[in-house]
C-alpha cells in the first residue's frame, strides 16, 4: 500500500485514529494524515503495530497538524508485540525478518490529554530509523512516571511517557520542543546557515526554495544570531523574522534550529563587520595587556546578562538546538590573544575583573605582570589559570543554556569547539548538561576547507576522532557533529564529491551526524548552492542514512593510537589499508614505534600487503579485516558489542579507479551468505559471501572509482 492521503476528517471515537498495520507483509509507505480532528476519546492518536512473523516494512508516514481531546493509551505507539507471543505461526516457517520501520514523523499535533505521550516496545533497536516529532503539544500527560499537570513552557506537557522496550533499543528520535524526552539518534545532516540568508524575506524567499527542493539534505537548519554585538532591540526584530521562517521550514519537515555565533566574538576585526554598539562592558584583554575593543571578557557582568537576554529571545522560536560557537575559547581573539601561542601562556582574559576575580579564588596578590612571571616557572599555577580560564567560558554556556531551556525546555544545547591540548573544554559540556539536565552536542573542527589537497580533509576526520577521544567520550555528549564546512563557499572552494567523502569517514570513524557550513550567498546564488551542492547530498541520503541504521550499537575498530600521533601522520599510516583506531571504538592491539614511519607514496604492493600482515598477526589474525589486494586508502571496520562484524567502510584515495578488492572478514555471524555493497553515487548491489569456518569469509567487492567512498554491509 502506498500513496495514501486522510485529509479533513472529523472523528468522534475510535481505537486507533491513524492506524497502521498489523498486516505488513507487503508493505506500507508514503501515507499521511494530516488536517484532522478527533473531538471524543480514541486509545491511540498514531499507531504502528506489527509482529514477529509479519516482516515487511513501514516507511515515510506521517502525522501533521492533528488536533484531538482525550487519549486513553498514548499519542504515539510503536510495537511489534501485537497480538499473541512472538513465536512463528507455522513452526515449518523459515524466520521473518523483523518489519522495517523508518521515516515516521509528528508535526504540529496537540493533545488536551493523554495517558503517555509515547509507548514503543520493539523486540530488536535495528528496527526503528528517523522517528521525527516536532511540535507535539500534550497539556496533561496522566502517567505516574510523568509529571502531572501543564507545563509552565509554552503549556507542554513535560512528562516522559512510559517505554516498555523488550530488547535494548536505540531510540532514532527527535524530539523538539514539547516534550522532555531527548534525541538518542540527532539529525544526520544539519546545514548551517549566515546572517546574509535571513536578511530579509526576499533573500529568504530564495534561500528557502533552495533548502526546500533539496529536503533530504536538511534534516536540521541552522539561523545565525549574528557576529556581532548590536543593541537588544536588533535580536528582538532578528528574531520576529526568524520566527516566521521557522515555521516555514518545520512546514516542509526541517527542523530549524540555532548557531549562537556570537559570544565573546573571534576577532575585533570579524565582530567589526557588523559592529558592536550594544558593548558597554570590559573587553577581552591578553597577556601582554592589549584589550579588545570588540571581543568581550567572559567575567563582565554586563555581558553575562546581554547573552541571558539573547538566549531567551532566540529560544521563544523553539529551536530544535542550539550550538555555541567556537568563539567561545580563551584563546585566539585578536588583538588581545594570538593564535598558536598557548604554550606560551597567551590563554584566557587578563582584564583587571578576571585578574580580581583569580585572586579571590586562589587568596593571592597578583597583578598581571607578576602573575605573568609567576607562571612561567610554576607549572601548577599555569594549570590553575587554565583551569579558572575554562570556568569562565564554561559560565557562558551555562548561562546560554539556563535561558534557552527556561523558555524552550526541549531545545538540545551544544558546543562547536576547535582542538586544545587536553580535555578542559568539557567544563563548557558539562555546565550545559547540567543547566539542561539533557545530553549535550559537539562539533569538533577548525581548518581544511579546500579541495586544493582533499587528504586534507580526511586528516580532519582523523582529528575530530582524536578530540572525540580527548574528551573522553562521556555518553552525556549524545551528538558527535563534525564541523564540513567550505571557505569562502566560492565555485572553486570545494565540490560535491569531496563534501561527501569527508562526510562519510567522519560516519565510519565514529561520528553520528554532520554538520554542513557549504552556502553563502555573498559568494554564490542560492540556486547554485541547491543544484551544485545540495542537491548531491540529498541523492545520496539514502547511503548515509542506511550507514547510520546499519551500525546502530556498532563502533569503529583498529589498532588504537595510545601515543596520540599528530592526525596528518597516522592517517598517512592508515592509506596501507590499516584499520587504525584515532578515536573511540574496540582496539585490536597498539600502534607500535615504527609504524607511522612508513611512507606510504614510496611502498610498493608487495610492502604494503607485507605490512598488512605483520600488524594482523600482531593481533593474533584477530582483526575485523584484512585486505589481501593491494591499495591505498583507509579501512574501517564496524564491530557490534559481541565482536561481530557489522560493516567494512572503504576509501579509495587514489585520483584513479580501484580494481576489485578481495577481504578476508573475521567475525560474520553465522548464517551470512550475502553482504550489500554500497558506493557513493553507484547502486547498492548484493555479493556472494564465501564462508571459510570459524567466523572467517572473502567477499570481493567491486571496483572504486577514483577518490570515492563505499561500504560493506554483513
Amino acid at each position: 500500500t502506498e500513496n495514501v492521503v486522510v485529509r479533513r476528517c472529523v472523528a468522534d471515537c475510535g481505537h486507533a485514529f491513524f492506524g497502521i498495520g498489523s498486516e505488513l507483509s507487503g508493505g506500507i509507505r508514503n501515507a499521511v494524515m494530516e488536517d484532522c480532528v478527533m473531538e471524543g476519546t480514541c486509545a491511540w492518536l498514531f499507531r504502528i503495530k506489527t509482529t514477529p512473523t509479519r516482516g515487511g516494512f513501514v516507511e515515510n508516514v506521517a502525522m501533521r497538524r492533528v488536533k484531538a481531546k482525550n487519549i486513553t493509551a498514548s499519542v504515539l505507539n510503536i510495537t511489534d508485540g501485537y497480538g499473541n507471543s512472538g513465536a512463528l505461526a507455522n513452526a515449518n516457517q523459515p524466520p521473518v525478518p523483523p518489519t522495517r520501520i523508518s521515516g515516521v514523523t509528528i508535526e504540529d499535533v496537540s493533545v488536551e490529554r493523554a495517558k503517555f505521550e509515547r509507548q514503543i516496545t520493539l523486540s530488536d533497536p535495528a528496527m526503528l530509523s528517523g522517528l521525527s516529532v516536532t511540535n507535539l503539544t500534550v497539556k496533561y500527560v496522566e502517567s505516574n512516571t510523568a509529571k502531572k499537570g501543564p507545563s509552565l513552557a509554552h503549556g507542554m506537557g513535560t512528562g516522559v511517557a512510559s517505554v516498555e522496550p523488550r530488547g535494548e533499543v536505540q531510540w532514532g528520535v527527535t524530539f523538539v520542543a514539547g516534550t522532555a524526552a531527548h534525541a538518542a539518534e540527532p539529525p544526520l545532516m544539519m546545514v548551517r546557515l549566515r546572517g546574509p540568508h535571513t536578511a530579509d524575506d526576499a533573500q529568504w524567499a530564495k534561500t528557502f526554495k533552495a533548502l526546500s527542493e533539496n529536503r533530504a539534505a536538511c534534516d536540521e537548519v541552522w539561523f545565525s544570531t549574528g557576529i556581532g554585538f548590536p543593541k537588544i532591540a536588533w535580536h528582538e526584530e532578528h528574531v520576529r523574522r526568524l520566527s516566521r521562517y521557522a515555521e516555514q521550514l518545520r512546514s516542509v519537515g526541517i527542523v530549524p534550529s540555532l548557531q549562537f555565533q556570537a559570544t565573546l566574538g573571534h576577532s575585533d576585526g570579524i565582530t567589526a563587520l557588523e559592529g558592536a554598539d550594544g558593548k558597554t562592558w570590559g573587553g577581552f584583554t591578553g597577556r601582554g595587556g592589549v584589550e579588545c575593543k570588540y571581543c568581550n571578557c567572559p567575567r563582565q557582568k554586563g555581558f553575562v546578562g546581554y547573552v541571558r537576554g539573547m538566549a531567551r529571545l532566540y529560544a521563544s522560536f523553539r529551536p530544535g538546538s542550539v550550538w555555541i560557537d567556537d568563539d567561545l575559547r580563551i584563546t585566539n581573539h585578536s588583538p588581545g590573544s594570538p593564535l598558536g601561542k598557548v604554550a606560551d601562556g597567551w590563554i584566557g582574559c587578563w582584564c583587571a575583573t578576571c585578574i580580581a576575580e583569580f585572586n579571590a579564588e586562589t587568596g593571592g596578590s597578583w597583578t598581571r605582570e607578576t602573575l605573568d612571571a609567576a607562571m612561567a616557572k610554576d607549572a601548577a599555577l599555569f594549570d590553575r589559570w587554565e583551569k579558572f580560564s575554562f570556568e569562565g567560558i564554561a559560565a557562558v554556556a551555562r548561562a546560554i543554556a539556563e535561558e534557552t531551556h527556561k523558555v524552550s525546555p526541549g531545545t538540545r544545547l551544544a558546543y562547536q569547539h576547535g582542538r586544545y591540548r587536553n580535555d578542559s573544554q568539557l567544563a563548557v559540556f558539562r555546565a550545559m548538561h547540567e543547566a539542561t539536565g539533557l545530553p549535550v552536542g559537539s562539533r569538533p573542527g577548525g581548518g581544511w576547507y579546500f579541495d586544493y589537497n582533499p587528504n586534507d580533509q580526511m586528516v580532519k576526520a582523523f582529528f575530530a576522532a582524536q578530540q572525540r577521544q580527548c574528551l573522553g567520550n562521556p555518553e552525556w555528549i549524545a551528538t558527535w557533529c563534525p564541523e564540513i564546512e567550505t571557505y569562502p563557499r566560492a565555485f572553486a572552494s570545494r565540490t560535491a564529491q569531496g563534501i561527501l567523502n569527508e562526510a562519510f569517514i567522519n560516519l565510519a570513524l565514529g561520528m553520528n551526524s554532520l554538520s554542513l557550513l557549504i552556502m553563502d550567498t555573498r559568494y554564490e546564488t542560492d540556486e547554485w548552492y541547491g543544484e551544485t551542492l545540495l542537491a548531491p547530498l540529498a541523492s545520496e541520503k539514502p547511503f548515509f542514512e542506511e550507514y547510520r541504521r546499519h551500525n546502530a550499537g556498532a563502533v569503529p575498530a583498529g589498532i588504537a593510537d595510545t601515543a596520540k600521533t599528530p592526525p596528518n601522520t597516522l592517517y598517512m599510516f592508515a592509506l596501507a589499508g590499516v584499520p587504525v583506531l584515532p578515536g573511540p571504538g574496540r582496539p585490536y592491539g597498539e600502534i607500535e614505534a615504527g609504524d607511522t614511519s612508513v611512507s606510504i607514496m614510496q611502498m610498493s604492493s608487495s610492502a604494503i600487503l607485507d605490512l598488512r600482515r605483520k600488524v594482523d598477526a600482531r593481533t593474533g589474525g584477530r582483526m575485523p579485516v584484512l585486505v589481501e589486494t593491494p591499495t591505498v586508502g583507509l579501512v574501517v571496520p564496524q564491530v557490534a558489542k559481541d565482536g561481530a562484524l557489522r560493516s567494512v567502510a572503504l576509501v579509495n584515495a587514489r585520483i584513479d579507479e580501484q580494481k576489485p578488492v578481495k577481504l578476508r572478514l573475521r567475525g560474520v555471524p553465522d548464517g551470512v551468505e550475502t553482504a550489500r555493497w554500497w558506493q557513493l553515487r553507484g547502486k547498492p548491489v548484493t555479493l556472494p559471501v564465501e564462508r571459510l569456518g570459524g567466523g572467517e569469509a572473502i567477499v570481493v567487492v567491486p571496483a572504486l572509482s577514483a577518490w570515492n567512498c563505499g561500504w560493506l554491509a554483513i
